[in-house]
């Protein structure tokens, strides 16, 4: 080869490269916009030319991640590793793709692996505290939420989550409480912000002192408010188009479609209302697997449209299920259920505790008639502030405003009486202070619903060791408690924006 086409080959690599670099910066401005669609398309254009280009691998299972594919996620991220094997980065976004696969084991061994490569990696050793708190193992998770502080002394997301870990020390809340005093006050980011005025907010209600309280969690929210979007108007107007498609007519037209299997328990209701209590009480029957908050029906909603080949939206493309199409919808429901970690032949059924399945009750009837649906409510004002009072990973937008949350909760209850006059389906109603005060009576209720024989094991929830992947880990191993009952008496001259928009009722 002579000097001329070697300083052509040179120039032509260097152009590729510098194209490549171009269009990765694009990808992740479009994926740090949300633009996920337009992420994926320009990381596929990559990698069709350089199949082995690291950064893009790991970008498309970023990706991959945020869209729900966890399979392709982890398979992106590990071919990014086979191409970059010291790059701590990579190992920690492979723990949260197998943490969201529930292989809690190769998640903590990825994050382990990126603490090796960088012993500065707070995140590492916050992620990997997470990953041990859903296992209940609480001691090891605090140990590193501390170790993440000892590295990054401003690291709102550890300071949080030991916050949240409820086994911490007197002294401890003290000293943590004074060092999230010290963060408040220094130059923050405004993600940091929101943390940390969370954390001050839980660690001043633990002691009683509630209008500080309530002031670092109005700082809290309405700093994430102006971060995301809610249109109060644009859900009330999708939760009409839900009640005016699935009418008392579309089901009368529609007996008895979908699966025959009566594998799922469905467990909804407002967040914060005790769906993951109510899904601990029942997973601990040796009969039942603790599904969690599946995400099938969401994400069916997201493309039944397509699926049926037509131009309507979700939920008036409802109108043009077929029979089968009903039917392939529970095939595919049961065989990912049955395909969950630890799912054994011995689980007859299984729990899917999304809360706002409340949305598709009708899509899930439809495909599920011989489904058990149980419905958690909990007063109205201790659910808002409990849902007000929480730092949501992701979702959730209605939450940051008391007006806003009072709407979404409006319409809730909207909705859920629409569900009760046209389901031909009975609905378990649970209520959470019913359950608190009368713990075995209304346990026993919830397995004969179920179908399923009476087990002392129900009553030991919290000794229950499966992993719990909500905001009510700590919770939920604990035995019931009802201090939570009647806790928006203490901020009730707060509520004032809340109780407005539920007066008729509470």
């Amino acid at each position: 080869m002579d000097d001329d086409d070697l300083y052509g080959r040179f120039v032509t690599d260097r152009l590729r490269a510098e194209k490549t670099l171009t269009e990765l910066r694009e990808a992740i401005h479009c994926y740090q916009s949300g633009q996920l669609s337009e992420a994926e398309e320009i990381c596929d254009r990559i990698l069709e030319l350089s199949p082995k280009q690291a950064d893009a691998l790991h970008l498309s299972g970023l990706i991959a991640l945020q869209m729900g594919n966890q399979d392709k996620a982890t398979a992106r991220i590990g071919q990014a590793i086979e191409e970059d094997p010291i790059n701590p980065t990579f190992y920690n976004n492979l723990g949260l793709a197998f943490e969201k696969r529930r292989q809690l084991e190769k998640a903590v061994s990825c994050y382990q692996k990126a603490v090796q490569l960088d012993p500065g990696s707070f995140e590492a050793y916050t992620n990997m505290g997470n990953a041990f708190k859903v296992q209940g193992k609480f001691n090891k998770g605090i140990g590193c939420y501390k170790k993440a502080l000892e590295v990054k002394p401003d690291c709102a997301e550890a300071l949080l989550n030991l916050v949240d870990t409820q086994k911490l020390q007197r002294s401890d809340r003290k000293y943590f409480l004074e060092r999230a005093e010290q963060m408040v006050g220094q130059d923050l980011s405004e993600d940091d912000s929101i943390v940390v005025n969370f954390a001050l907010g839980k660690l001043y209600n633990d002691q009683g002192i509630f209008d500080t309280a309530f002031k670092h969690y109005r700082i809290a929210n309405q700093l994430k408010r102006r971060k995301v979007k809610f249109d109060v108007q644009s859900h009330t107007d999708y939760v009409s188009r839900i009640i005016e498609t699935f009418s008392k007519d579309f089901f009368a037209q529609r007996q008895l479609w979908g699966s025959d299997s009566d594998l799922p328990i469905f467990i909804f209701g407002m967040p914060r209302s005790g769906t993951t209590l109510v899904e601990q009480i029942i997973a601990s029957h040796p009969y039942v697997f603790g599904g969690g908050e599946l995400q099938f029906f969401i994400q069916t909603e997201q493309k039944l449209s397509s699926i049926l080949e037509t131009d309507l939206n979700y939920p008036e493309c409802a109108s043009w299920i077929h029979p089968e199409t009903a039917k392939n919808l529970g095939e595919v429901y049961v065989k990912k259920a049955r395909k969950l970690t630890e799912f054994s032949k011995y689980h007859f059924r299984t729990t899917d505790k999304n809360p706002f399945n409340f949305l598709h009750l009708g899509l899930m009837y439809l495909v599920f008639p011989g489904a058990h649906f149980i419905h958690c409510q909990r007063h109205p004002l201790d659910t808002c502030l409990s849902v007000y009072f929480h730092k949501f990973t992701t979702g959730n937008y209605f939450a940051y405003d008391l007006g806003d949350l009072g709407s979404y909760y409006r319409e809730y209850q909207r909705l859920m009486d629409h569900w009760r006059k046209v389901l031909p389906v009975s609905i378990y109603e649970l209520k959470y202070e019913d359950l608190v005060q009368h713990q075995e009576a209304i346990s026993r209720k919830l397995v004969e619903f179920c179908g399923l024989k009476w087990d002392a094991d129900c009553l030991n929830f919290h000794e229950n060791k499966r992993p719990v992947f909500t905001g009510s880990i700590w919770q939920v191993r604990q035995p019931i408690y009802g201090t939570s009952c009647g806790r928006w008496q203490h901020y009730d001259k707060f509520l004032g924006p809340l109780k407005d928009v539920l007066q008729n009722l509470i």
